[in-house]
């Protein structure tokens, strides 16, 4: 039997009931009901999103970014049978014919919890000429920003821009920007965000930072 009506000492020594709630102590565990409970906080469950940029690169190579977020475990897939188990910030990877190939990556945390899967192609069918010693560039000023920032694309023909957030949402679009143009960012909360420019060449990727 429990006495719900019992007051309970203000005391804050948490614990985490069998219901995965916390609680300021035992009594309050008790009085609702709870029948078991360990020490501490319950350990909030995180998500996790996994996310890559892809840039083609000559010689049927790829340079691959992580950008995933609250992952603690990595396995990439290549698709040509090739895969990479662990943590990379930035990696080459380099395929030995043209084609068509899905890039996969799962992410998880180490409670195991949370998982996650993204993928992208690399299309090497048509791949783009190279001119060698042509410089492929992309700047964004300034950076932190506040409302806007001026881009400007170097050594490439800008063919569609798109800005998204840390979990790979598309926030803005634009076609045919031109090699200068400019990001507007008033409506955008401060953080961080991803600029990513399609081109003739490939796709190349910038964070921007927002700052007021």
């Amino acid at each position: 039997w429990i006495d719900t009506l019992t007051p309970c000492i203000e005391i804050y020594d948490p614990v985490c009931g069998c219901d995965s709630v916390t609680y300021d102590n035992d009594c309050f565990a008790q009085t609702n009901g709870v029948t078991s409970w360990r020490r501490g906080a319950c350990c909030e469950a995180k998500t996790c999103k996994a996310y890559f940029t892809m840039t083609l690169q000559p010689g049927n190579t790829v340079l691959l970014s992580d950008f995933s977020v609250n992952a603690e475990s990595w396995y990439l897939e290549f698709g040509d049978g090739d895969d990479h188990a662990g943590y990379f910030d930035s990696l080459y990877h380099t395929y030995p014919d043209t084609g068509i190939y899905q890039i996969c990556l799962t992410i998880s945390n180490f409670a195991g919890t949370c998982t996650d899967k993204f993928c992208l192609l690399a299309d090497f069918t048509t791949s783009p000429v190279y001119e060698p010693g042509t410089p492929f560039s992309l700047n964004v000023f300034p950076n932190p920003a506040r409302d806007r920032a001026a881009i400007h694309l170097e050594g490439a023909e800008a063919l569609r821009a798109t800005l998204f957030d840390m979990m790979g949402k598309a926030l803005w679009e634009t076609t045919s920007p031109g090699s200068d143009f400019e990001l507007p960012l008033g409506a955008r909360p401060d953080g961080i965000y991803l600029l990513a420019v399609d081109t003739d060449r490939g796709r190349v990727v910038r964070k921007v930072a927002i700052q007021r």
